[in-house]
């Protein structure tokens, strides 16, 4: 036998205790929170808002409670109390869902980590292997735009706020964008020649230097303040006064 411990935090103790319960059960309803732009894990069901311009990832906590989370997912929280024996009675479960659709779950459908990481469950081959036998499967359909699930997300979840948040977002990182513009480390490096370590030495210095002046209580307010012509000019007179 192997034994795995997993520590949480108390608060989410319950969350991961459902979640955990029953084998793979929630690994594979996991797959249909996916499609539907969200992560279902033991901490509960999240909307993860990531970007390509480097801003903070953010994790919006949705619901951690079991019943709303079934719920939302189309399933039958009181089915899922009575418990289950067999693969499967687990198998028609994860099916029961108005948003099942069998072909999520094919090998050539998932990314390169989770079809590596289920090709190593036994639990998750054998429902592979179960789904061809089964008949008048739900057959949902997915669109790729996972964006137009919000509202759904949004009138399921009115306490998350989950549009007010994106908004909230979308607006802090309008602002990172805006900063990083202004000063990165391509333009210290086309202003000073620097490169390498000597280009960061330079960048933590300059930051340094800013946050002595009690006007400005942090970077970003310096650079909110200022124009990129003005930052280049603060940043080379440093530069200078530094080399000299």
């Amino acid at each position: 036998f192997q034994i795995d411990l997993i520590y949480v935090a108390s608060e989410i103790f319950e969350t991961a205790r459902f979640y955990f319960a029953y084998n793979d059960l929630n690994n594979l309803i996991g797959r249909i929170a996916h499609h539907l732009g969200l992560k279902f894990g033991w901490d509960g069901l999240s909307y993860l808002i990531r970007t390509e311009a480097g801003h903070r990832p953010q994790k919006i906590v949705l619901s951690r409670e079991p019943r709303e989370i079934y719920a939302f997912l189309g399933y039958d929280y009181a089915r899922w109390q009575i418990g289950f024996e067999t693969l499967e009675e687990i198998f028609s479960f994860v099916a029961s869902s108005a948003y099942f659709n069998p072909e999520i779950y094919a090998y050539n459908n998932l990314n390169h980590e989770n079809r590596t990481r289920n090709r190593k469950r036994k639990t998750y081959q054998l429902f592979l292997d179960w789904l061809p036998e089964q008949k008048d499967l739900n057959c949902f359909q997915f669109v790729p735009d996972k964006s137009i699930y919000l509202i759904r997300i949004h009138n399921a979840f009115p306490k998350a706020n989950i549009l007010g948040q994106l908004q909230d977002y979308a607006h802090e990182l309008n602002l990172f964008q805006l900063r990083r513009e202004k000063f990165n480390g391509h333009l210290l490096a086309t202003w000073t020649g620097l490169k390498n370590k000597a280009l960061g030495a330079m960048i933590q210095a300059f930051k340094q230097d800013i946050l002595t002046r009690p006007e400005y209580p942090a970077f970003e307010t310096y650079l909110d303040l200022h124009s990129e012509a003005e930052i280049k000019e603060d940043c080379m007179t440093f530069y200078i006064d530094q080399r000299s």
